[in-house]
């Protein structure tokens, strides 16, 4: 099969993992189809986009794990490393340190939505 993506080592959630279920996402075509289907002008502004939230699921997928949306939450916000955030347009991790949410101005996350009543998971330590 020509054009086809080869699958990733399935050794944690990489940056290659990311990258690869990313790409899968970005050519179905289908996040920017839901995420116009959910625009509305009204009602609290979604946190996170839905490319984010699909790869996140798909990357679960990937490694054999639960498709839970609260694995996809701490996936996204606690272990994932800066460059896969960036590259999902997922804001930082409370639990990064230097960072903080929501967001202020000026910073690489200040595109994300800034509502106030929601704040991402705390990120639990797993043993290594």
């Amino acid at each position: 099969m020509s054009g086809g993506l080869g699958l990733p080592a399935a050794v944690g959630v990489s940056d290659e993992t990311v990258a690869f279920a990313a790409e899968l996402i970005d050519r179905s075509g289908k996040a920017p189809v839901i995420e116009a289907a959910l625009a509305k002008a009204t009602g609290r502004p979604r946190p996170l986009p839905v490319r984010a939230v699909l790869t996140a699921l798909l990357c679960l997928a990937l490694g054999d794990r639960p498709l839970f949306l609260t694995e996809a939450t701490r996936l996204l916000f606690c272990q994932l490393s800066d460059a896969s955030r960036a590259l999902l347009g997922s804001p930082a991790s409370r639990a990064a340190g230097a960072r903080s949410w929501p967001p202020t101005a000026g910073s690489a996350t200040a595109s994300a939505p800034s509502d106030r009543s929601w704040t991402p998971p705390r990120c639990r330590k797993t043993a290594a």
